[in-house]
């Protein structure tokens, strides 16, 4: 291994053990001394790497970025597949658009399932993230830009599907995601989460998709 590739290695155990303790513990658990006991390795380590703590803050939040990133694109590519196969089927007009209702809402639902079971960690991640951005600029515009990759997505599909105010559509599809997403956390569909976002997300898209 070269002394760059080295350096980068030691980077990124940093950043991971950063983000498992914003994680568990939120921004306001992330010191240098927490990550160099989180990553095992020396304080001073911590410190050459970043030399702030809010660069600290920002470097971690471009790492949750790159994977998060992975989970929507993918999420993209099969909705626009879905949408694709729904303009070329050759099945009546009212049969092909409730099966893409279905497979958008089964899309969608599996999503945030996922999250807020599987993957709940990554959800804490991205509240503390939100949380920090309120009093950190540089966050903020982080923030603001995944933010908007998440619209232009949404806006991508009610585009492709030929809706007539597709920026109206995906506004409402992201904050439906968000408010799921909380009440799933907050526990409150009495460990019927499943059903409750399948329901939720199959009455979004019959409803939003036949206007």
């Amino acid at each position: 291994m070269t002394v760059e590739a080295a350096k980068q290695s030691k980077r990124e155990l940093i950043l991971d053990a950063a983000l498992r303790i914003i994680a568990r513990d939120g921004l306001r658990g992330l010191t240098y001394r927490s990550v160099a006991s989180e990553a095992n390795v020396p304080l001073g380590l911590t410190t050459y790497y970043f030399k702030g703590i809010e660069s600290l803050y920002i470097a971690a939040y471009e790492q949750f970025v790159i994977s998060s990133s992975e989970r929507l694109q993918s999420i993209n590519d099969r909705g626009l597949e879905h949408l694709t196969d729904y303009q070329e089927s050759q099945t009546g007009q009212d049969k092909a658009l409730s099966d893409l209702v279905k497979k958008l809402s089964k899309l969608t639902s599996d999503y945030v399932y996922s999250l807020v079971t599987h993957e709940r960690e990554y959800r804490l991640m991205s509240m503390a993230f939100i949380h920090a951005a309120m009093t950190i600029p540089e966050i903020n515009e982080l923030v603001r830009d995944r933010e908007k990759r998440f619209n232009h997505m949404a806006e991508d599909w009610f585009t492709r599907f030929g809706s007539a105010n597709p920026s109206l559509m995906a506004d409402l599809l992201v904050g439906l995601v968000n408010h799921t997403e909380h009440r799933c956390l907050l526990g409150m569909n009495n460990g019927k989460d499943k059903a409750y976002l399948k329901r939720t997300m199959a009455g979004f898209f019959d409803m939003t998709l036949r206007i």
